[in-house]
């Protein structure tokens, strides 16, 4: 069995192996949201255009923007998935006394970083439904 300190660093070591990978993910989940919470921000304060046809194309635009906002809920869960087992190790072995490890937070808050992205996509997509619910009835 390895010493308790080579462990640590070979975590450590694991941890930033992964944030190579990691920074690629990242910036795709983050353009990602910044295309959707724009478009879906945009669509939501559109005002009811009244007649039937512009009313329509508005409703097929907040749910494309709907579907998107699905599929980027779902890439951050995947990149939380992805990172599950690494930030799990880290819990376990996180302690309150000793050497600070920043690698180790760092993985967590980018846990916490794309849990909140998730939660964000699944509220912005109960808002699109929300809009669109508004415009529906209007339908004949």
């Amino acid at each position: 069995m390895l010493p308790a300190r080579t462990r640590m660093r070979d975590l450590d070591g694991q941890i930033v192996d992964v944030f190579s990978l990691l920074g690629v993910l990242l910036v795709f989940v983050f353009a990602f949201l910044t295309l959707v919470w724009s478009r879906a921000d945009r669509l939501i304060g559109k005002a009811d255009p009244g007649e039937k046809a512009p009313r329509s194309a508005l409703v097929i635009e907040l749910q494309h923007a709907g579907r998107l906002t699905v599929c980027l809920g779902a890439s951050t869960v995947l990149v939380m998935l992805l990172l599950a087992p690494l930030s799990w190790h880290v819990v376990r072995t996180l302690r309150l006394s000793g050497p600070f490890h920043t690698v180790r937070a760092g993985l967590l808050l980018v846990q916490v970083a794309l849990a909140a992205v998730a939660a964000a996509s699944y509220t912005t997509r109960a808002r699109l439904n929300t809009k669109i619910a508004e415009l529906t009835p209007k339908l004949p």
